[in-house]
């Protein structure tokens, strides 16, 4: 299963396609993204959709430093709540680690890590997809709000001893150097990495508020549950997976491959906020994404992997979730496909 990002880590985009000119439906159709999946802040998406609207939106100003450029004006907001969580500790090194420990808000099955050694302190961003150039919009703006977000925490004239990032350099330095003030390393076999001397830990955050933050933990415990509750809800989601491969996606049948009886898994799940459809549908809808862009597949072949018993009762699904067909799906992402070659 891939790495799922909240809708919310799409913010103003659209907006600021528009306001230099561009046409934010024309994103869409490309990325091949409904305003609607876009509507619920808080909703997963597949992180390849994600990026493919990044990717869909520099294309549509002709902007080869899209990411870099649309990071810088972004702000902390578009962490949702998680943002409190990391503006509100009383230290920066309390900040990180409630990054760290809640950054399954934001994104699940990827990650957002703190880090240290010995002196060097680093926030590490990795994404389960391995093509680090077709990422490399989303990446990048990831990076420069990242920063914006560390001089909140430790003043305006802070900046990171080495940035180091998965995609191959750009054309242009100059702005980025301007920016980062730091060292920059590109081809690293990582997505992106900021590195920072360890010192800044330890500095005081100036706007922290002590009784917001014990709310919005508090909020962000219940709904994220402990590590306990993500590791068995990410055994739920595997399970589906190999339950819909042979053809039987049933709560009967998960619950034997989890050694539960149904009424328990319902029960279990009901106690993790979690809902058996839901799961059984985001699981599909991103198997879906998988088995359509494999051009060794027939949508018979597909239909049958995602657990339904003929081509047409996938066919009215999927036109349900995507609003479009299966077969035009895949030949938007054969499109997408040949467009990145």
């Amino acid at each position: 299963m891939g790495t799922t990002v909240r809708a919310g880590a799409t913010a103003g985009l659209l907006e600021y396609v528009a306001a230099r000119g561009g046409a934010p439906a024309r994103v869409l159709a490309r990325a091949d993204v409904a305003l609607a999946e876009l509507a619920d802040s808080e909703r997963m998406l597949p992180v390849a959709r994600v990026v493919a609207l990044f990717d869909a939106a520099a294309q549509e100003l002709g902007d080869e430093d899209f990411g870099f450029h649309f990071g810088q004006q972004r702000d902390a907001s578009v962490l949702g709540v998680l943002a409190f969580a990391i503006l509100h500790a009383p230290t920066v090194g309390a900040a990180l680690r409630n990054l760290d420990r809640y950054s399954g808000f934001q994104m699940r099955r990827g990650h957002m890590r703190f880090g240290r050694v010995g002196a060097i302190a680093t926030i590490t961003f990795e994404i389960s997809l391995p093509d680090y150039e077709a990422c490399r919009h989303y990446t990048e703006a990831t990076a420069t709000m990242g920063l914006r977000v560390m001089q909140i925490l430790c003043g305006r004239e802070w900046h990171p001893q080495r940035m180091r990032f998965g995609h191959r350099a750009p054309a242009q330095l100059g702005e980025r150097q301007r920016f980062y003030r730091s060292p920059m390393l590109f081809g690293q076999g990582v997505h992106m990495q900021t590195a920072f001397s360890a010192a800044d830990l330890e500095l005081r955050v100036p706007a922290a508020d002590p009784d917001l933050l014990r709310v919005v933990e508090r909020h962000l415990d219940a709904h994220l549950g402990s590590d306990e509750r993500g590791v068995w809800i990410e055994e739920v989601r595997q399970a589906m997976a190999d339950a819909l491969s042979i053809g039987d996606p049933s709560v009967r049948a998960l619950g034997r491959r989890l050694g539960l009886s149904p009424r328990t898994l319902q029960r279990r799940l009901g106690e993790h906020q979690a809902s058996f459809q839901r799961l059984l549908a985001d699981v599909r809808g991103e198997l879906a994404d998988q088995y359509l862009g494999r051009n060794d597949l027939s949508l018979g072949e597909v239909a049958f992997l995602l657990g339904y018993n003929d081509l047409s009762s996938f066919h009215r699904a999927f036109r349900r979730w995507n609003g479009r067909t299966p077969l035009e799906h895949r030949r938007t992402l054969a499109g997408a496909a040949a467009r990145g070659a």
